[in-house]
């Protein structure tokens, strides 16, 4: 026995492809479960989480601090920004919105309840993006 590995017989070799995406029409959630019976693995969709299919969510913010008295030009992105009804801050609503499917600039509110963080959400014809940690703006008050 020589001192190199050996390579498996060729109906055992797996080829590891890159995958590549070029558009993504919507986004589905879905939980892989492995399963110690036959088959191995199953895909469990994540429903019932308060989210309605075609629904925005917001994946972050740009900037996410901006002064009380409002004014701060906030690039929102996320999936499924496009036509929106409005995007709020902490329930008031921006002002000047521009949005694509992926990107919304949005000018930010003046604050009435003073410092602190508030969820930025953005609201479509069939729903309203979920607060998250990502859509969190940080109001502080100009020195």
């Amino acid at each position: 026995m020589s001192g190199r590995a050996r390579a498996p017989p060729s109906e055992e070799r797996a080829t590891a492809v890159a995958p590549r995406i070029t558009r993504v029409a919507a986004v589905q959630a879905s939980l892989i479960v492995l399963d110690t019976a036959p088959g191995g693995l199953q895909s469990v969709p994540l429903t019932g989480l308060g989210v309605a299919p075609g629904a925005p969510a917001v994946t972050g913010l740009s900037p996410q601090t901006g002064y009380t008295y409002g004014g701060t030009i906030v690039i929102v992105s996320g999936i499924n920004l496009a036509n929106p009804v409005e995007v709020d801050f902490g329930g008031r609503p921006g002002t000047n919105l521009k949005c694509s499917a992926t990107n919304c600039t949005v000018r930010s509110p003046m604050s009435t309840s003073g410092e602190g963080m508030f969820d930025v959400q953005l609201r479509i014809s069939n729903g309203t993006s979920p607060p998250v940690v990502a859509d969190k703006c940080n109001y502080i008050l100009h020195s």
